[in-house]
């Protein structure tokens, strides 16, 4: 957004509509417009310049991960690098960072129903990783910062409420009207405060 002086939305937009992170790919023919801050008009602007911008801030993050790699030789195991999250669906990425890396790259895609796509890799990690948390770190961590999750909360409320013993045989019968069921609002909420503790 810096080098196009446009909006940090056009520019995502731009790099997801028109971005390609290997310029030789590219041409300088395709033109689309651009809109620029503080000018009435959009600016054309050429594929092959937005993708030598990408390629060079993806070439910075790619040396600096090198560079962390080298230090601990994680370059000489087997295996090579896989890749994954939003920016790795870039076209022309794997190629630009298997050139860099000098190991066999790949890009991970999810498998789950719906979420094929590196998008969704961080989300699908952080919830895998929650549910598999053991016991024990689960308490240890209401005993170090005194919440409990949603679920947790719940099914404590359930088993309170469900206690036989001041259970008394009504006199009469009594026939209530069913009580209404709950807004879609407040199920809303319900379901907005379960995610957060999640990812909390």
């Amino acid at each position: 957004s810096i080098v196009l002086n446009t909006s940090f939305n056009n520019a995502e937009a731009l790099k997801i509509n028109y971005g390609d992170a290997y310029p030789e790919r590219t041409s300088p023919d395709e033109e689309f417009p651009v809109d620029v801050i503080g000018q009435s008009e959009p600016v054309k602007v050429d594929e092959r310049y937005l993708s030598e911008i990408i390629s060079a801030r993806m070439e910075q993050i790619f040396n600096k991960a090198k560079d962390a790699l080298d230090q601990i030789e994680a370059l000489e195991l087997p295996g090579g690098v896989v890749l994954t999250g939003g920016a790795a669906s870039l076209p022309g990425v794997v190629d630009l960072a298997q050139e860099i890396f000098g190991v066999n790259v790949k890009l991970y895609v999810p498998n789950h129903m719906g979420l094929r796509n590196p998008v969704f890799t961080n989300v699908i990690s952080i919830v895998d990783y929650s549910a598999n948390l053991s016991e024990v770190y689960q308490l240890a961590k209401i005993a170090v910062t005194g919440e409990t999750s949603a679920a947790r909360q719940m099914v404590v409320e359930q088993e309170t409420t469900n206690t036989y013993e001041s259970y008394e045989a009504p006199e009469e019968t009594i026939y209530d009207e069913p009580e209404p069921k709950e807004s879609g609002e407040n199920v809303k909420n319900k379901i907005k405060g379960f995610f957060t503790n999640i990812f909390d």
